[in-house]
């Protein structure tokens, strides 16, 4: 495959916060990037707004219970992001969003072990594609999410 085929996706992680929390999953062993902790996300769709995609991704992710409030409806954190393996290049769009409550469940078992909430200055570790690109830039989504 030649280089111009292998143009960049489009990937959605969703930083839901909770005061001084994030929800974060560990991704099983069948999907790329198994063992990594990663938030909700996936891949933008076509016709999709950055709002419209990470809200279908976490109702995929995480169940139609949780109740979220997007702050991020324009302009996401964005990182590129080569993947470990090489094979894949995305550019991805971290969109905030407030948790409001309901329940939150492990949507799609075969593709996460489950989620918890986790401080944002001690995340499990090892971390997927751009969540270690945000913490190197000192890109505090909670503290930033404050400023608003």
């Amino acid at each position: 495959m030649s280089d111009e085929t292998k143009r960049p996706k489009v990937g959605l992680a969703v930083i839901i916060m909770k005061e001084n929390e994030v929800l974060i999953g560990q991704r099983t062993k069948n999907i790329p990037g198994s063992g990594l902790w990663a938030f909700p996300g996936g891949h933008l769709e076509y016709r999709e707004t950055w709002v419209e995609g990470s809200l279908r991704e976490v109702r995929e992710e995480v169940g139609n219970q949780i109740q979220i409030k997007m702050i991020d409806t324009i302009f996401p954190f964005a990182v590129p992001i080569v993947m470990v393996d090489k094979t894949m290049h995305y550019s991805t769009a971290f969109m905030r969003a407030k948790y409001i409550g309901g329940k939150i469940s492990n949507a799609e078992p075969e593709r996460c072990n489950g989620w918890k909430w986790c401080l944002w200055n001690n995340l499990p570790q090892p971390l997927f594609g751009g969540i270690q690109t945000l913490i190197d830039y000192n890109r505090n989504p909670i503290e930033e999410n404050l400023k608003k």
